[in-house]
Parts: structure tokens; sequence; C-alpha cells
């Protein structure tokens, strides 16, 4: 266990202008050139780095009334009524 948690942790990914652009990239080439998200295009751009062609828009919900939610355990929210608790 704690092997696994010391890999995830070496290996985390992190965001970068990098990775941004390259979503970017396969995200125009889907909406404005029309290409599948199954292409070789698109593949060729995303596997590299196991990404996907998805934006994340959200923030942190406040912890309210649930004081056994720390502020590392509040969950990513589209809406401030909507928490999904991390294990």
């Amino acid at each position: 266990m704690e092997v696994d948690k010391k890999a995830r942790q070496k290996l985390a990914r992190v965001d970068s202008k990098e990775i941004q652009n390259t979503v970017n990239d396969a995200r125009r080439l889907m909406f404005e050139d029309g290409i599948n998200v199954s292409s070789v295009h698109i593949d060729r751009l995303l596997k590299p780095h196991s990404l996907v062609p998805t934006r994340v828009s959200s923030f942190i919900s406040p912890i309210g009334n649930d004081p056994d939610l720390s502020t590392s355990e509040c969950i990513l929210s589209s809406t401030p009524r909507t928490r999904i608790q991390l294990l």
C-alpha cells in the first residue's frame, strides 16, 4: 500500500501550459475542424500523456456544516449545494 502511495505521488501529473495547449489543440481539431475524437490525429496528440479532450470548470465547495471534512477533502463542485466526498 505504501509503495503504491509513493508511486502515485512520484508519478502524479502536474498541470502545465503544455498539457493545456495539447488538450486545446485536440478540442480545436474536434470542434472547429470536425475531426472525430477517435481519429488518429486526436490519438497522436493525447495518447502519449494519457490525456482526454475534456476541460473541468469547477470550484471548491465550502465546507459548510460538515466539520468532518477538511479543506483538502472538500469536493470540486459545479453548484454550491452539490458536494462529492473524496475518499
